[in-house]
C-alpha cells in the first residue's frame, strides 16, 4: 500500500469514528482536512531535522536547537505526542541520548524531548530506554542531567505498571541510593528521585488487575528510607 493510500485509509476510518460519536481527542485531526497539514509537517520536519543532525558530529549546536525545536512540536498536545511516537520518535531520541557524550547540551536536551514524548504514552518504553536511564544515573554528570532523566523515568511509571516493575527489577532502588548518597546530591536530583519513588509506588494502572506497589513501597523503604531521612536533616537542604 503506498503512503497516499495508507493515508486515505486512515482519514476514512477517522470520519467513520466522527460519525459514530468517537472521542478523537487524543488524534492529530488535521489531516482529515488536509493531507499536508501544518501541524503534521512541522512535527515531521523536526523529527526529519534530529534523525539528519545527529549523524554529523561537527552540529552540535544545530542539533541542540534541531532537539528544542522537536521537543516544541512534541508539547502541543498529547495528540502530537502520539503522532511522532509512531513515526520513530522514541529511537530517534535515544540515538541523540546515546551518541550525546561528551556533549552535555545534547544529552540535556534529548533527556527533556523523551521526557515530553513519554509524559501520557509512557508505553513506549522498553529494554534499550531504560539501560539508557540507567547509564545517565550512574555516570559523573552533571546533577541537572541526573535529575531530567529521573523526571523522565518518573513519567514511564505514571499509570504503567510493567515499566515500574521493570524498573525495579532492574535495580533502580540500587541506582537511586547511590545517588542520594553521593557528595554530588543536589535540591534537583533529591527532587527528581523522591518524584520517582512516588511514582514506584503508585497503583494506578488500571490495565492491571494486582500491582506489585506493597513490595516495591518495603523495598525502597528498606534501602533509601534513612538515606531520606540523613538528606532532610542535613544543612543543604535547609
Amino acid at each position: 500500500m503506498t503512503v497516499a493510500a495508507s493515508l486515505n485509509k486512515e482519514i476514512s476510518e477517522l470520519h467513520d469514528f466522527i460519525f459514530q460519536g468517537v472521542d478523537l481527542s487524543n488524534i492529530v485531526k488535521d489531516a482529515l482536512n488536509n493531507l499536508s497539514s501544518s501541524s503534521t509537517q512541522e512535527l515531521m520536519q523536526a523529527l526529519l531535522s534530529v534523525a539528519t543532525l545527529q549523524k554529523d558530529l561537527s552540529t552540535e549546536e544545530e542539533l541542540v536547537r534541531a532537539l528544542d525545536a522537536l521537543q516544541l512540536e512534541v508539547d502541543k498536545s498529547l495528540a502530537h505526542k502520539v503522532h511522532a511516537g509512531k513515526n520513530r520518535c522514541y529511537d530517534i531520541l535515544l540515538n541523540s541520548l546515546e551518541g550525546a557524550d561528551p556533549n552535555i547540551n545534547v544529552l540535556m536536551c534529548a533527556a527533556k524531548s523523551l521526557t515530553s514524548l513519554m509524559t501520557g504514552q509512557p508505553d513506549l518504553l522498553n529494554a534499550r530506554g531504560i539501560d539508557a536511564m540507567f547509564k545517565n544515573l550512574t555516570e559523573t554528570v552533571p546533577s541537572s542531567v541526573h535529575a531530567e532523566v529521573l523526571r523522565w523515568a518518573m513519567q514511564c511509571c505514571v499509570k504503567h505498571e510493567g515499566n515500574r516493575q521493570n524498573l525495579m527489577k532492574r535495580g533502580i532502588t540500587k541506582h537511586l541510593k547511590q545517588l542520594l548518597r553521593s557528595d554530588m546530591a543536589l535540591s534537583s536530583a533529591i527532587k527528581g528521585a523522591c518524584g520517582l519513588i512516588r511514582a514506584l509506588v503508585l497503583d494506578d494502572d488500571v490495565r492491571v488487575e494486582f500491582g506489585l506497589a506493597h513490595d516495591h513501597a518495603k523495598e525502597l523503604a528498606s534501602e533509601i528510607l534513612c538515606t531520606l531521612v540523613d538528606l532532610a536533616k542535613s544543612e543543604s537542604l535547609v
